[in-house]
């Protein structure tokens, strides 16, 4: 069952998941594996050409690299932002009072194991807002033991504009629908 957020004054949001999120989940889970979660070895960008475009790798947060940085970045994203999002901390788009939610939305991805599928409003520096459909999934550590968090984006209708501050970009607001996937481990909730 997915959970609402939106606001009481805002428009509500179809709450099912795109054919493309599923088409991503489907590659996801044909991604070899030795247990609930395929290595990082197994995910390979360049045999993912149809759906590159649209894909993130994000880094699980870990000690040494605090926050949700973006590895890789589709061009999609860098297109809408007009940067290059590799590198970025998703945290710094966010409003300070998600990014607990945000970070242990990840912890789960990565620990419980399971996926994550939310609808995310979002407004770009250069004057139009929309939702992104995103679906994520965990991805093992690599040889540095940071485990990865693979994603799709799907961009849907645009919102109602919103000022973003100047030199970031991009500013997110928190889901308005988010849902757990059932990796095997079953659905955890999310408790803050």
């Amino acid at each position: 069952m997915s959970q609402t957020l939106s606001p009481p004054n805002e428009e509500p949001v179809a709450a099912q998941r795109s054919d493309g999120s599923l088409e991503f989940e489907a590659l996801w889970r044909a991604l070899p594996r030795q247990g609930l979660v395929p290595a990082r070895s197994a995910f390979n960008p360049a045999r993912t050409p149809k759906l590159l475009h649209k894909l993130i790798l994000v880094e699980a947060p870990n000690p040494q690299h605090p926050g949700l940085h973006f590895r890789l970045a589709g061009q999609a994203l860098n297109e809408n932002v007009r940067r290059n999002m590799a590198g970025a901390n998703w945290l710094d788009f966010l409003p300070e009072a998600h990014h607990a939610e945000a970070l242990e939305s990840a912890r789960l991805i990565c620990e419980h194991p399971c996926g994550i599928w939310q609808l995310t409003p979002v407004h770009y520096e250069r004057g139009f807002s929309q939702l992104i459909e995103v679906t994520i999934f965990p991805l093992g550590p690599g040889t540095d033991g940071i485990p990865l968090m693979l994603g799709s984006l799907e961009f849907l209708p645009t919102l109602s504009q919103k000022p973003v501050n100047r030199g970031k970009g991009l500013s997110a607001e928190t889901s308005r629908v988010y849902d757990f996937i059932d990796i095997g481990a079953g659905k955890p909730v999310l408790s803050l």
